[in-house]
């Protein structure tokens, strides 16, 4: 499998903001304990375009993972409107969210040496660089009934 390099995105400020406002409440809790990560995109055409980065503590299958993540980014008043989705899956050589447990603890050298390990978790978190890309996939959204 050949690596990609992060997709560029290409948002209006609307969007934008609804990005980071779904990175920081809904995605977060897929990044620290699923280790999954999700972004948008683009939103052309009512297709919202992600990409997903799961670590190896993922277990789902691509289509279910694909469908999943892009129904929880269509939470809000833009989003909403998307009738399909293409979602590009890569796989993280290490994990999109840090959990950590400060040390309980006054010593400068725990805290130290504390402070030195989050911080190398959260440069490798960040880092895409040898993702491997493995697949689109395309989906259409069940139409909402009004029953």
């Amino acid at each position: 499998m050949k690596n990609i390099n992060q997709l560029k995105r290409n948002l209006s400020p609307e969007l934008e903001e609804i990005r980071v406002h779904h990175i920081h409440r809904s995605d977060k809790c897929y990044r620290m304990y699923g280790g999954l990560a999700s972004n948008l995109i683009s939103f052309e055409n009512q297709i919202i375009e992600l990409e997903i980065r799961h670590a190896d503590r993922w277990s789902k299958p691509p289509d279910v993972t694909a469908l999943q993540i892009a129904t929880g980014w269509k939470d809000n008043k833009i989003l909403n409107q998307a009738t399909g989705y293409l979602v590009h899956l890569f796989k993280r050589r290490s994990n999109p969210g840090v959990v950590a447990q400060i040390p309980k603890t006054e010593k400068r050298d725990k805290v130290d040496e504390f402070c030195s390990e989050f911080i190398v978790a959260l440069k490798a978190a960040a880092d895409t660089t040898n993702d491997e890309y493995l697949e689109s996939i395309k989906g259409v959204f069940e139409p909402k009934s009004d029953t």
